[in-house]
């Protein structure tokens, strides 16, 4: 018997991608902060953001991730994800960063 699956349009996977690398262009190299309910107004009401790994398959927050000593120990901060009760929706995305997510929309069939 053959299965079929039905395309779940209420989300959609976005994956958000800075181009430029750290002190490539004074202006161009810098975080950038975005309202993911803005951006995606077009398409339908934002719901819920959920940030996954950037293969999709897990949630970021339940990720065990391995940390390394390394020489440079200064300056990089820790990572500030996206949680589900953040309902602002907004995302910092800084250089050569990518980041993937989990959008849900409001139901089109009520």
């Amino acid at each position: 018997k053959e299965v079929q699956s039905e395309p779940d349009y209420d989300r959609v996977l976005l994956r958000v991608m800075h181009l430029f690398e750290e002190e490539e262009d004074s202006k161009l190299s810098k975080p950038v902060t975005v309202n993911l309910k803005d951006v995606l107004k077009g398409l339908g009401e934002v719901r819920d953001v959920e940030e996954r790994s950037l293969t999709g398959t897990w949630n970021i927050t339940s990720l065990q991730r391995w940390n390394w000593k390394t020489a440079d120990t200064s300056g990089k901060k820790n990572k500030q994800y996206l949680k589900s009760e953040d309902k602002d929706f907004t995302v910092t995305i800084s250089p050569k960063e990518i980041r993937t997510f989990f959008v849900h929309f409001s139901s089109r069939n009520c």
